[in-house]
């Protein structure tokens, strides 16, 4: 049950935030746009996959930091907690001082909490 709640808790958040990069939509690579129309129709892993080609060929795009957010986001809900920590906090080294940086540092604690880890939660 609290699996449960915590993956809807975690939609809520990712809806928050929305899967909107920076800039324009219709100025983001097309690669990120096909991923973010995935998010939007719950296709998780295809978004993963698409997000992992547009790291892979653009390191340092602009929106690269959110797009790794993202895929910090696919990790969690998809329980492979290691890979989502990594993520989250490499967006929120590169991304401080910054919403995104503040917000993948929330994440981590939601990965603690995924693994029952509640102290260690608690101190995030």
């Amino acid at each position: 049950m609290w699996r449960e709640k915590s993956l809807v808790i975690l939609l809520l958040c990712v809806g928050c935030l929305s899967p909107q990069l920076p800039g324009r939509r219709d100025e983001q690579p097309d690669i990120l746009s096909r991923a973010v129309a995935a998010i939007e129709r719950d296709d998780w892993d295809d978004a993963a996959v698409l997000i992992g080609r547009f790291l892979r060929d653009n390191p340092g795009h602009p929106a690269a930091l959110r797009a790794r957010y993202l895929l910090g986001t696919y990790y969690l809900k998809a329980h492979e907690l290691e890979a989502a920590e990594r993520e989250f906090d490499f967006v929120a080294a590169h991304a401080a001082p910054s919403p995104l940086a503040r917000q993948a540092r929330l994440r981590i604690g939601d990965v603690a909490l995924a693994a029952r880890e509640y102290n260690r939660a608690a101190e995030l």
